[in-house]
């Protein structure tokens, strides 16, 4: 599947620490746009990639991978290196317009714990929205949080 349905451009806001690949996306896709008022806000479960951070995780990966004995291109393989590969519910918008807003909203509404738990998304699964930006963190603290909250 593509990162969106609905639009053929996507633009990543972030991810939801504490998601999995087995979620069920659909009722997502169909409540996060009325709950948060950002128009045609989607999710999709995937690999992503946040500059200076997740090329740690892929040299772990593959480190993992590589440490089953399995030849590269066998199942054996790619199923341990994907297995510990970056992947999250990335949260995408259909216009680079709304990158910004769009991510003020969800760090609002789901970026805190909530009485020490993630907060409550409308698929009722509670997971806590990582920005992810395209270019470099300015600031190593905030490098080193986001590093921490991916791991």
């Amino acid at each position: 599947m593509a990162n969106m349905q609905n639009s053929a451009d996507s633009f990543l806001i972030g991810i939801a620490a504490g998601s999995s690949e087995d979620q069920d996306t659909k009722i997502l896709n169909e409540e996060l746009e009325k709950v948060t008022g950002i128009k045609g806000i989607e999710v999709s479960f995937q690999n992503f990639y946040q500059s200076g951070i997740t090329n740690d995780f892929w040299d772990n990966a593959n480190k993992r991978a590589k440490a089953t004995g399995a030849n590269e291109s066998s199942r054996d393989f790619l199923r341990c290196k994907y297995a510990w590969a970056p992947s999250a519910l990335a949260i995408f918008v259909p216009k680079i317009h709304m990158v910004g807003s769009a991510r003020k909203i969800m760090i609002e509404k789901f970026g805190s714990l909530v009485e020490g738990a993630n907060p409550q998304w409308p698929d009722r699964t509670r997971m806590r929205f990582l920005p992810i930006k395209g270019g470099n963190f300015k600031s190593e603290k905030t490098k080193a949080i986001i590093k921490k909250r991916i791991a």
